[in-house]
């Protein structure tokens, strides 16, 4: 039975798109709701529960795999539409608009760029339009070039900005990266 549930960890990233899209439709407080859960929440149980060293394929299928990113850009959309709508509508004012912001850019990290990197490694044209869309959405389409184009042919090389120097620190990675 528990082997049957594992897959269903792997819906636990819907969690930040939904809490994102509470918070663009409430307004308030809940916009909160995600920076709490993405920063706070998720960082607590890293670091309480132990490591999965379980194969995280263990139990799934490819459909799984692909339903679970489709909704992913589904959701993905919807954050971003309702952070549009909520601040067009008036139920994001103030501050609130700031959060909300970050809230759903929070959330454009998980869902949209992670999934749009799984999609570019997929054969179909339908998922390679999803990538297309999801990076479109944020406004950085220009990533699936430059990671198959350049990550991808250099990787682990000093022509390769993706790749963190040996003892580099996350401030000078960024900056050159």
């Amino acid at each position: 039975m528990i082997k049957t549930l594992k897959p269903l960890k792997y819906l636990a990233a819907s969690v930040p798109a939904t809490l994102a899209i509470i918070g663009n439709l409430y307004g308030g407080n809940y916009v909160f709701l995600n920076i709490g859960y993405s920063f706070v929440f998720i960082q607590l149980l890293d670091y309480l529960l132990p490591e999965d060293h379980t194969d995280p394929d263990l139990g799934t299928s490819d459909m799984f795999s692909t339903s679970l990113l489709f909704v992913s850009v589904l959701m993905h959309t919807a954050a971003i539409g309702t952070l549009i709508y909520g601040i067009n509508s008036g139920i994001l004012q103030s501050y609130f608009i700031w959060f909300a912001a970050i809230s759903t850019g929070v959330n454009s990290g998980i869902a949209g760029f992670v999934v749009a990197h799984e999609l570019i490694h997929r054969k179909e044209k339908f998922l390679r339009n999803l990538r297309i869309w999801n990076l479109l959405i944020v406004n950085y389409t220009h990533f699936y070039v430059e990671h198959v184009k350049g990550h991808h042919k250099n990787v682990g090389t000093s022509k390769d900005p993706a790749t963190a120097k040996y003892g580099e620190n996350i401030y000078s990675f960024l900056s050159r990266t």
